[in-house]
């Protein structure tokens, strides 16, 4: 990084469903709080599920990052460091994608239809929501400023396999972005940004049922390449108490703060 205009931060917003998204906004305030960053100061944003709903809503005018806020970004990143992903999550990994990228063909279309507004125009030019394709999981991946139809888009990001219908995208039936990772984390790589936020309402940082360590293990693998080049990232994930608190979304939006503002 050679000034404060060329530093490059990206966000990664996941899946949680409503809990999902007090967390969310929990996060992204509190670490504003600490580092005076703005959820706008991002390259680039990736979006799943609840995690796009929430990204579609952010500034949608680019602003610099000053290199004062990516040193405090840094200190944040120092305090909240990544787990290492143990051998029982790697065991568990390999079947949470399977069943995973299987789920939206194999479960019956949901009869539940969206209700709720979601964001619109503008959006920020680095935005970019998951959906994955029912027939086989496959990704698709969107600038959501680019879209046609971007309430589509983001409905089909967020149609939660049994809940909510597929949503027809090109002619063809997609779903919740999180059948292929509640993540996708891999899409931003530290080769083109200085510094990374994950904020994953799905992922516990430790323990946790099958299909969270599941989560956590594809979450950490999503991670690795930041690691290798030992660039700093922000690890956001509940804590066990937090998980346990999840039906009460203050409480689970708290769990996020309080990591960040101990």
């Amino acid at each position: 990084m050679n000034n404060a205009d060329s530093a490059r931060v990206g966000l990664v917003l996941g899946a949680g469903g409503t809990p999902g998204g007090y967390f969310i906004r929990a996060a992204m305030a509190a670490i504003s709080e600490r580092t005076q960053w703005q959820p706008a100061m991002c390259q680039t944003m990736v979006g799943t599920s609840v995690g796009a709903l929430n990204a579609a809503r952010i500034n949608p005018h680019p602003i610099p990052t000053p290199a004062d806020v990516v040193s405090a970004i840094g200190d944040l990143a120092s305090t909240l460091p990544i787990p290492a992903v143990t051998l029982a999550d790697r065991l568990i990994q390999p079947g949470r994608e399977i069943i995973g990228r299987a789920v939206g063909r194999l479960v019956p279309a949901g009869k539940n239809h969206p209700t709720y507004a979601v964001a619109e125009p503008p959006f920020h030019p680095g935005v970019r929501v998951i959906s994955c394709r029912r027939s086989d999981g496959t990704r698709r991946i969107t600038h959501i400023a680019r879209a046609a139809d971007h309430k589509a888009e983001l409905y089909a990001s967020a149609a939660i396999p049994g809940w909510a219908p597929p949503v027809l995208l090109d002619g063809v039936e997609h779903v919740d972005g999180a059948v292929w990772s509640t993540t996708n984390a891999d899409l931003i790589s530290p080769e083109t940004h200085d510094a990374l936020i994950v904020v994953a309402p799905m992922v516990p940082g430790s323990g946790g049922s099958l299909i969270q360590r599941g989560h956590r293990a594809s979450l950490l693998t999503e991670l690795q390449p930041w690691q290798d080049a030992e660039k700093p990232v922000v690890f956001v994930v509940p804590s066990p108490r937090g998980l346990a608190q999840r039906k009460d979304h203050d409480a689970f939006g708290s769990d996020a703060r309080t990591q960040i503002l101990p």
